[in-house]
C-alpha cells in the first residue's frame, strides 16, 4: 500500500511539477524574419500555380479525347 501512494504522489507531483513550469516560465517567441517569410509563401504560391496549371491542362486534354 506504501509504495502505491508514493508512486500515485510521485506521478501527481511530476505532472503538477509541469503544468506549474509551463505557466510561469515565459515561453520564447520565435523570431520570424518577414522578408524570408514572403519569399517562401511566394514560391509556394508559383508552385501551387504551376501545379494546378499542369492538372488543369490535363484534365482538358482529358476531355478533348
Amino acid at each position: 500500500m506504501f509504495f502505491r501512494g508514493f508512486f500515485n504522489g510521485f506521478l501527481t507531483g511530476g505532472i503538477i511539477g509541469a503544468l506549474a513550469s509551463y505557466l510561469f516560465i515565459p515561453q520564447k517567441k520565435l523570431q520570424v524574419d518577414k522578408k524570408m517569410m514572403m519569399g517562401k509563401s511566394r514560391r509556394l504560391q508559383r508552385r501551387a500555380r504551376r501545379v494546378m496549371k499542369e492538372v488543369s491542362d490535363g484534365i482538358n486534354e482529358l476531355l478533348k479525347k
